[in-house]
């Protein structure tokens, strides 16, 4: 992840508000990237994106734009799950 990343600064405050806010609503400490769907109608389970990364890759398409947006999104993610470590 050598990538430039001139913004990463106020990327990572807008994700961490973002986050915290999804953790506050959830009433829970953790968050995950992926959310479990039951539906008992039809007795299926099903796994989306967490409501917080859709507003996440929303708010960075609204500030940069499609793919730039898309990129810093990825960016975001990655070093929440990597912290700045290579991953093996």
């Amino acid at each position: 992840m050598n990538k430039s990343w001139p913004t990463k600064k106020e990327d990572m405050q807008i994700a961490t508000v973002i986050m915290e806010e999804y953790a506050r609503k959830k009433e829970t400490a953790t968050i995950s990237l992926f959310e479990l769907v039951v539906d008992e109608q039809e007795k299926r389970m099903d796994f989306r994106l967490a409501d917080w990364v859709v507003v996440l890759a929303l708010q960075f398409k609204e500030m940069y734009g499609v793919n730039q947006g898309d990129d810093v999104t990825r960016l975001v993610i990655s070093q929440c799950l990597i912290q700045g470590e290579t991953m093996h």
